[in-house]
C-alpha cells in the first residue's frame, strides 16, 4: 500500500484534498478534532473513501453513533493485533474495490441508458417519417387511382404475380367480368387480349395494335413496368377506334 500519515484530523484534511485516498485509518482521540468528527467530515467531502477507526471503550457510544450514520466502515479497539489490523485493511481496499466496480457498472449502465433512450427517440423519429411518408405515398396512389379512373382509356394492371391488381372505370366498362376478377389470375377474356398484345406489336410499342373487344376496334399497348430489379408488373391501355362510316369505307377492287 501507498501511506500517506497526519498528526491530526485538520491535517489530514489537507492531505485529502491533493491526494486520491482509498482507506482511512482513524484514531479517535486526536488533537483539535476527534475521529468520529474527522470521519464524518470525509464522509461528506470523501464519500468514495472506506473509512475505519481505533478507539478504546470510553468511546463506544460515539463510535456506535458513527457506524450507525455509515460515516465510519469498521470500529476496532485498542490495543490492536495487528494480524488482526492487516486483515481488516486489505478487508476494507475488497470493499472499496468492489464499490469502486459498481460505481462504474452503475455509470455503464446509465449511458447504456442513455445511448438505449436516445436510439428509441431515434426510431420513433423514423417511423414517424415514414409513417408520414407512407401517408404521401398513400395519397398519391389515391389520388394516381382517380386520375386513371377518370380517364376515357381502358387500363388494366397486372402485378408481378400474374394477378389483375386494378380495374379504371373504362375497363370495367368494356370488359365488364374484370372488376370480379381483381386479385386473382384474370380470366380467358383478357387472357387472350393480353397475348395478342404481346405477340402482335412486338417492339413498336408507341404504335400500338389493333384488336377488337366485343366488336369495338380498339388501339392497345401491353406496357412492362421496370424498376431497379425485376419487372413490376404489367399495365393494359385499350384506346377505342372510331368506327368508319359508310360514307368513309371504300370499295375493295374485284
Amino acid at each position: 500500500y501507498r501511506l500517506l500519515t497526519a498528526g491530526s484530523g485538520a491535517e489530514a484534511l489537507e492531505l485529502l484534498a491533493s491526494h486520491q485516498v482509498d482507506v482511512i485509518l482513524s484514531d479517535q482521540r486526536m488533537p483539535g478534532m476527534t475521529g468520529v468528527d474527522f470521519l464524518r467530515r470525509t464522509k461528506v467531502l470523501h464519500p468514495d473513501t472506506v473509512r475505519m477507526t481505533l478507539s478504546g471503550f470510553t468511546d463506544l457510544q460515539s463510535i456506535i453513533d458513527a457506524v450507525n450514520e455509515g460515516a465510519v466502515y469498521k470500529f476496532m479497539t485498542k490495543p490492536w493485533d495487528d494480524a488482526r489490523l492487516r486483515e481488516h485493511v486489505a478487508q476494507a481496499f475488497a470493499q472499496k474495490e468492489m464499490a469502486d466496480e459498481n460505481r462504474r457498472l452503475q455509470r455503464e449502465l446509465t449511458e447504456a441508458s442513455a445511448r438505449h433512450a436516445h436510439l428509441n427517440d431515434r426510431l420513433a423519429q423514423l417511423l414517424s417519417r415514414q409513417s408520414e411518408r407512407s401517408q404521401l405515398v398513400e395519397a398519391s396512389a389515391g389520388s394516381l387511382r382517380d386520375t386513371l379512373d377518370q380517364l376515357p382509356v381502358a387500363v388494366l394492371a397486372i402485378d408481378p404475380d400474374g394477378l389483375l391488381a386494378f380495374v379504371n372505370r373504362a375497363a370495367a366498362g368494356l370488359l365488364p367480368e374484370a372488376p370480379a376478377q381483381l386479385g386473382s389470375v384474370p380470366g380467358a377474356l383478357i387472357g387472350s387480349l393480353r397475348d395478342r398484345l404481346a405477340t402482335e406489336h412486338g417492339g413498336a410499342r408507341s404504335a400500338g395494335q389493333t384488336v377488337t373487344v366485343d366488336r369495338q376496334p380498339m388501339r392497345g399497348w401491353r406496357l412492362t413496368l421496370q424498376g431497379d430489379g425485376p419487372p413490376r408488373g404489367e399495365v393494359l391501355v385499350l384506346v377505342p377506334q372510331p368506327v368508319p362510316t359508310s360514307s368513309e369505307m371504300k370499295p375493295c377492287p374485284t
